[in-house]
């Protein structure tokens, strides 16, 4: 008994470890953006190109900001702070996804939400 346990806690860290390491850098990124806004706050966004150094990017959003308001916030401060490398562009019927996708095939990058300070907004960044 102890040996089948044994064996299926390495299966579930081989499966664990394969997983985290293939969440590396890609050439696309979307930020999903849900809720309003209930208090001021912060966002704190991780970029950092396979090939470069990581930026930190600082968005303020106010109090009463809805999710397609934020995300234009969102879209406005990351295409100022990737510049002309990336593709920054609001997709989506309601216009609340930020789409960020390299221009280049060698521009692959990650892309973490690192803070949210913003009350009642809900943040997610996904390929």
């Amino acid at each position: 008994m102890v040996r089948r346990s044994a064996s299926r806690l390495v299966i579930v860290l081989v499966l664990a470890a394969l997983c985290v390491a293939g969440a590396g850098a890609a050439e696309n990124a979307t930020v999903s953006v849900g809720g309003s806004a209930s208090a001021d706050g912060e966002l704190t966004f991780a970029f950092k190109p396979e090939q470069g150094e990581e930026r930190t990017v600082k968005i303020a959003i106010l109090n009463g900001t809805t999710a397609k308001n934020a995300a234009r916030e969102i879209w406005k401060e990351l295409a100022l702070a990737l510049g002309d490398g990336y593709d920054v562009a609001i997709k989506g019927k309601e216009k609340r996804h930020v789409k960020i996708a390299s221009k280049t095939p060698a521009g692959a990058f990650t892309l973490a939400l690192t803070n949210n300070t913003v009350g009642g907004l809900s943040i997610s960044v996904g390929e």
